[in-house]
C-alpha cells in the first residue's frame, strides 16, 4: 500500500547558490541540515537545487550557480519551471511527490500549477514580502516561520501553521586544539541576495567572500579606538561595541548571523 511506503518529499532550495554542508546562506543550512535528517529517518528525499550542490539524497539541478549580480529574475525563472517539470514527470510516472517544501522563498507562489501540498518556510520579517503575495495564496499552499517573534507579523494569514524554529548541526563545530585556518564572516538576508563573489587571498586561494558594510564599518571603528586610547580592548569591550553597533539594523535588514 502506498500509505506505508516512505514519503517522497522535494525540497526546493534558493535558486542563485549551491547548498551543501558549507553553505554560508542561514536558509541554506537550514534546508541542507533538514533533508539530511529526513533522509536519515528513511524518507526519499529530493532537492531542486543548483548544480554542484552536495545533499544526501537525490539532487535535481535547476540549472548552474549564478556568480554575476543582477541575474535573479532569469534564473528564478528557470528554477521554478523546471521544478513544475520535475512535479508533473513524477505523477506521471506514478512517483508523485507527497509534499513540496519550499525554502527558496518565491516557489511556493507556483503552487497553484500543481495538486501536490506544498508547505513554505519563509525565513524573512513580513516586511520583506509584498503584501499582495498573500491576497490570493493557492489552497495547496501551507505556510509557517522559524521564530516565534516573526510567526507574530503573520498572524493574520490562516495559511500559517505555525512556527518550526531554525538550527543547524553543532556536530561540524567541535572543539578544535590545532591551528585553524578559516575566516568568520558577518551577514544577513537583503530584498534580493546577490550571489558571493569570488575574493582570492594568496594564502586562501579558494576562499569566495562577500563583505557586509557593517562588518567593515565594525573593523574600522575597531582600528580608530584601538589607536586612539593606546591599547588593545577586552574581548568583552569588543563584543558590547558589536551588538550596540547591530542592535540598530538598517533598513530592510534581519537578524544577523554568524558563520564560522
Amino acid at each position: 500500500m502506498r500509505s506505508l511506503e516512505p514519503k517522497r518529499i522535494l525540497y526546493v532550495a534558493y535558486p542563485l547558490l549551491t547548498v551543501s554542508e558549507a553553505s554560508a546562506g542561514g536558509a541554506e543550512q537550514v534546508l541542507w541540515t533538514l533533508e539530511h535528517e529526513m533522509a536519515n529517518r528513511g524518507m526519499v528525499t529530493t532537492v531542486a537545487a543548483s548544480a554542484g550542490s552536495g545533499i544526501t539524497g537525490e539532487l535535481f539541478s535547476t540549472g548552474d550557480p549564478c556568480l554575476t549580480p543582477d541575474d535573479l529574475e532569469r534564473r528564478n525563472h528557470e528554477h521554478h519551471e523546471r521544478i513544475l517539470q520535475l512535479v508533473r514527470e513524477r505523477a506521471e510516472e506514478g512517483r508523485p511527490f507527497d509534499l513540496v517544501h519550499d525554502h527558496s522563498g518565491s516557489f511556493w507562489q507556483r503552487g497553484g500549477e500543481m495538486e501536490t501540498p506544498v508547505l513554505a518556510t519563509l525565513h524573512l520579517p513580513r516586511h520583506f514580502y509584498q503584501d499582495e503575495l498573500f491576497e490570493n495564496v493557492a489552497p495547496n499552499v501551507s505556510l509557517n516561520c522559524v521564530s516565534q517573534s516573526q510567526a507574530a507579523s503573520f498572524s493574520d494569514l490562516k495559511q500559517m501553521i505555525g512556527v518550526a524554529e531554525n538550527g543547524i548541526m553543532l556536530s561540524g563545530f567541535g572543539h578544535h586544539t590545532g591551528n585553524r585556518h578559516g575566516l568568520c564572516g558577518w551577514g544577513g538576508f537583503a530584498r534580493k541576495r546577490r550571489p558571493i563573489l569570488p575574493w582570492r587571498s594568496p594564502r586562501a586561494p579558494r576562499c569566495r567572500l562577500r563583505w557586509p558594510a557593517r562588518f567593515i564599518l565594525f573593523a574600522i571603528i575597531s582600528v580608530t579606538l584601538s589607536s586612539r586610547l593606546g591599547r588593545v580592548l577586552s574581548a568583552r569591550t569588543w563584543l558590547h561595541l558589536f551588538q550596540r553597533l547591530l542592535s540598530k539594523p538598517s533598513e530592510g535588514s534581519s537578524p544577523w548571523q554568524r558563520h564560522c
